[in-house]
C-alpha cells in the first residue's frame, strides 16, 4: 500500500522524489533546460506520475540534485534539469567500465549469485528486460540489475553511484532528444536487454564468458551514447 506524502518516511519521500524529476525529463514531460518550480514538480509528480510526495521532499530531492550538477536554480527564475551531453554520458560510461568488471569477477569466484543474494528491485528488472518495450522502463531496469550485481559482490558505494550515472544516461535518452529516437528507430535497446539476460546466466553458472559478455556490453553501450 502507498502511504500518503504526509506518512510516507521523509528518506523513501526524497528518493521517490528525485527519481520522479529524471523520469518526468526522459519521458519527455519535463525538457532539459525548461524552467519550472518546486511548486508545479509537486503537482506534476502528483497528477502525472501518480508519486505522493510533498513539497519538502521536491526541495531535497533538488537539492541533491544540484550537487550532483543535475540540475540549476536560481532565486526568482526557478529551477531546470541541466542537458546531458554527450561527453557527461560517455564519462559515466567510462566510471562504470573501471568498477563493474572487478566486482563481476568476484561473483563469478565466490558462488554468490542465486536468486537469494539479488533483492526485489533484480526481479524487477528482469521482468522489465524481458517484457518491456519503453526505452526508459529499459534503461532504469539494467540500472537496476547492475546496481544489484555490484551489492551481490559487496560494492555498496558502487551500486548507489552505479544508480547516480544511470540518472544521466536516462536524461541523455530524454524521450523526444535524437539520442532517443536513434535508440527506439535502430532497436538497440533491447539488444542491451538481451546481453544483461546472458551476462546474469553466465555469471549464476561460473561460467567465465561473463567477462567477456561484460565488454561486449560496455562496447555497445558506447556505440548507443556515441549513435554509431
Amino acid at each position: 500500500m502507498t502511504l500518503p506524502a504526509a506518512e510516507a518516511p521523509a528518506a523513501s519521500q526524497r528518493s521517490r522524489a528525485l527519481d520522479g524529476v529524471v523520469t518526468l525529463v526522459a519521458r519527455g514531460l519535463l525538457e532539459p533546460g525548461e524552467r519550472t518550480s518546486e511548486v508545479l514538480l509537486e503537482e506534476t509528480l502528483n497528477q502525472e506520475l501518480r508519486i505522493e510526495v510533498n513539497r519538502t521532499a521536491v526541495r531535497q530531492a533538488l537539492a541533491i540534485m544540484f550537487r550532483d550538477g543535475l540540475v540549476g536554480q536560481r532565486p526568482q527564475s526557478g529551477v531546470w534539469v541541466w542537458p546531458v551531453s554527450i561527453e557527461e554520458a560517455t564519462e559515466a560510461l567510462r566510471l562504470r567500465r573501471q568498477v563493474e568488471p572487478p566486482a563481476v569477477s568476484t561473483l563469478i569466484e565466490t558462488e554468490i549469485v542465486g536468486t537469494s543474494a539479488l533483492g526485489h528491485s533484480a526481479d524487477r528488472a528482469l521482468y522489465m528486460l524481458e517484457h518491456s518495450s519503453d526505452v526508459d522502463e529499459l534503461i532504469v531496469a539494467d540500472g537496476e540489475l547492475h546496481a544489484e550485481l555490484m551489492r551481490a559482490a559487496g560494492s555498496t558505494i558502487t551500486a548507489l553511484s552505479l544508480i547516480s550515472w544511470m540518472q544521466r544516461l536516462r536524461i541523455f535518452f530524454w524521450r523526444g532528444g535524437l539520442p532517443y529516437r536513434t535508440l527506439v528507430d535502430e532497436g538497440k535497446i533491447r539488444s542491451l536487454g538481451n546481453l544483461d539476460l546472458q551476462l546474469l546466466h553466465e555469471i549464476r553458472e561460473q561460467n567465465h564468458r561473463a567477462d567477456l559478455t561484460l565488454v561486449e556490453y560496455f562496447r555497445f553501450w558506447g556505440e548507443i551514447v556515441s549513435g554509431k
